[in-house]
């Protein structure tokens, strides 16, 4: 559950499946779902960001997550309805998104997207090549970052070097950030100090190099300090007109800066400055730096600009959010005064604007068309008594938008006027009463197997997926009433379903190369195994209770003509070793870890097949070491929360049973006492 503004969101999943439903409320009273179209939100995989009273921005894992990218969509007022505003915005894994809005100007925020998202994509992960770009109309459109007519990328959230807002104060307009001009984003150490003055219209270069900087004053005060790579230093800049000229100080030490600081609301002229003096053997040394010093005198009212626009269109005149124009008092760049007092927000003034398109929304019960022009109904729309006694009728009903609540325009445009509709696009066709027969042919002699896959979070019929004896691969989403092929061309030798996320299916061609799906069939990728498939007609894929991601190998080597455990943790991109010359391996899972990372694995003595002397052991770090529980073993066993092994005897002749909760402590197995069988051979 999370606090956003005006919203409370909460998110829902079924067992078996990683897929959310997200409710939205304003008032904890009534709940809406949200909906997003076709997009699949999947747990620990969409990040709720900074967002407005009016709408809410969420960004939706939409790639691997070893190299991970997003699609941000924006809501309507109440959060029920979500259009995707922005596709491959650039997330790390910790699912934090390059996206930060300016500090209290409406509308204008700064995102980091991913130019070849495809390649970033592949099974390969390529480096992601990131460009910036600024909204000023609440994302409807999006433009560059230039300074002069170079194209200007900045480093955004997800590599922040300072702590706080990255690019903005509370200082109105005055943005700041690191990176460089060129096609795309570079590496940090080769970016250079930006400024801008207008919001981030224009940005000129301020400082050369990567540097921490801080806003003072309200902005009459810029502060920063360089802090490439190991880079040490004592001198801290400083600039008193907006960041146009930039002035130095001395530091008492020479350091490598850590970080440098201020107070929240950015109002104070006194900054706090960290890094590291003197070496290996050296200390962490703080310093006080203090601008009251200056001595300069206290601003004026000819020292401020008494509406300075907060956003401007193409042509430099104030434009329109919300149904009116932003302004702000705000100190003149060129004035050489400090501004005293106690600290109070920025007060914008408003000025109201003309009614447009961009200030209405789909009203309840209605969602953009695909060209975004239009509201259509989700549902069949209510009717008054009385109506409609003919298909030509029409009836009175909402014209599908309505003015954002909020909203402060006045005049122009009014979408939401109600209109006559025709009858005949409210009377569904009648369903009838014959039962209906669909037959499908296919081209094989018989099934080999198939699999049925529950119905999603977005409400769609269960799929089935069904392997023929020829090889080919059919699935239906309408209860076997249409089938459609899927991998055409590959040659498929088994399915594997996940036994604990009921929408993923993998499917093994023979060889490295394996294909998956995760969302029931709607969409497909794959990864390639390390090794062929292991030869021993044991299940080639293991899979973690909790970690989706997480699954085990067996694959073949191909020299020693052994089976060696393969691991991974991030669906198959990268793989480790696990264990050599073993007969297989398994997740346990025990209910109070929180991270169990317990594997049990049967290992052939010197990891060679030929003695035929199978070892027990277990490991909780992926076997960079083990613990080896018994030396001569038949098999081992899970179900639910117990593991059972099956020993020989001393004599050899005969089996015993030991049993374990936690995979580390074993006890025998005790049958009734008037249950002996003095020569047990096998247990189910």
């Amino acid at each position: 559950m999370a606090a956003v503004k005006k919203f409370i969101v909460v998110a829902a999943r079924s067992e078996g499946t990683d897929e959310l439903a997200l409710y939205v409320t304003k008032d904890s009273s009534t709940w809406h779902k949200a909906e997003f179209g076709q997009h699949r939100i999947a747990e620990d995989a969409y990040t709720i960001l900074e967002s407005t009273n009016y709408s809410m921005q969420v960004d939706v894992l939409g790639s691997r997550r070893i190299n991970p990218m997003g699609f941000l969509f924006t809501s309507n007022s109440n959060g029920t309805y979500f259009t995707r505003n922005i596709d491959h915005t650039n997330r790390n894994i910790w699912g934090t998104v390059d996206f930060e809005k300016v500090s209290n100007i409406q509308g204008v925020y700064l995102v980091n997207t991913v130019t070849n998202f495809e390649a970033v994509d592949g099974p390969k992960g390529v480096e992601k090549e990131v460009v910036s770009q600024i909204t000023f109309d609440d994302g409807r459109t999006f433009q560059d970052l230039n300074v002069g007519k170079e194209m200007l990328q900045l480093h955004s959230v997800s590599d922040a070097q300072i702590s706080g807002r990255i690019f903005s104060s509370p200082a109105p307009g005055i943005v700041m950030g690191v990176g460089n001009t060129g096609k795309y984003l570079k590496n940090y150490d080769r970016g250079d100090l930006y400024v801008s003055d207008d919001t981030g219209v224009t940005w000129t270069k301020a400082e050369d190099g990567p540097h921490m900087y801080e806003f003072g004053n309200q902005g009459a005060v810029l502060v920063a300090i360089e802090n490439g790579r190991d880079k040490s230093t004592d001198k801290i800049k400083y600039s008193l007109d907006h960041g146009k000229t930039w002035l130095k100080a001395d530091l008492d030490k020479k350091i490598v800066p850590y970080f440098l600081t201020t107070v929240p609301d950015s109002t104070t002229l006194s900054f706090l400055v960290g890094g590291w003096h003197g070496g290996d053997d050296g200390e962490f040394h703080v310093s006080k730096v203090d601008f009251n010093g200056l001595h300069e005198r206290s601003c004026g009212k000819k020292d401020f600009e008494e509406k300075w626009p907060a956003r401007v269109d193409d042509k430099g005149k104030p434009s329109c959010i919300m149904g009116h124009k932003q302004f702000y008092r705000r100190r003149k760049a060129d004035a050489e005064c400090v501004i005293e007092g106690e600290f109070v927000d920025p007060v914008p003034i408003f000025e109201p604007c003309e009614c447009t398109v961009a200030d209405f929304e789909c009203d309840f019960n209605f969602e953009r068309s695909e060209d975004r022009q239009r509201c259509m109904p989700v549902e069949a729309l209510p009717m008054p008594d009385g109506v409609c006694k003919s298909e030509k009728d029409t009836f009175r009903s909402s014209s599908g938008w309505r003015r954002i609540p909020g909203n402060e325009c006045s005049g122009g445009e009014d979408l939401a006027k109600e209109i006559d509709r025709p009858c005949s696009d409210n009377v569904a066709p009648p369903s009838g009463t014959d039962i209906m027969v669909e037959k499908t042919n296919f081209n094989a002699r018989k099934f080999r197997e198939w699999f049925y896959l529950e119905r999603g979070v977005r409400g769609k019929a269960e799929t089935i997926v069904m392997l023929d004896d020829v090889g080919d691969i059919f699935l239906t989403q309408d209860h076997g009433k249409s089938w459609a092929p899927i991998l055409e061309g590959k040659t498929i030798t088994s399915i594997f379903p996940n036994p604990h996320y009921h929408d993923r299916l993998y499917f093994l061609t023979g060889g490295e190369r394996v294909y998956y799906t995760i969302d029931n069939g709607e969409h497909f990728d794959f990864f390639d195994a390390p090794k062929p498939p292991s030869d021993n007609k044991l299940p080639t894929l293991r899979f973690h209770p909790d970690f989706k991601d997480w699954m085990l190998w067996s694959g073949l080597d191909t020299k020693g003509g052994r089976t060696n455990i393969y691991y991974t943790t991030d669906r198959g991109d990268n793989w480790s070793t696990l264990i050599r010359g073993a007969r297989k391996c398994d997740y346990i899972h025990r209910e109070y870890k929180d991270e169990d990372k317990l594997i049990i694995c049967e290992q052939y003595d010197k990891e060679d097949p030929e003695t035929k002397t199978l070892k027990l052991l277990s490991s909780d770090n992926f076997f960079a070491d083990s613990t080896e529980h018994y030396s001569d073993i038949l098999d081992f066993a899970t179900m639910a929360e117990f593991i059972i092994v099956a020993q020989k005897t001393e004599d050899k002749q005969s089996l015993k049973v030991d049993a374990s909760v936690n995979g580390e402590t074993y006890a025998a197995a005790e049958f009734p006492k008037n249950f002996q069988i003095s020569n047990q051979q096998a247990y189910t």
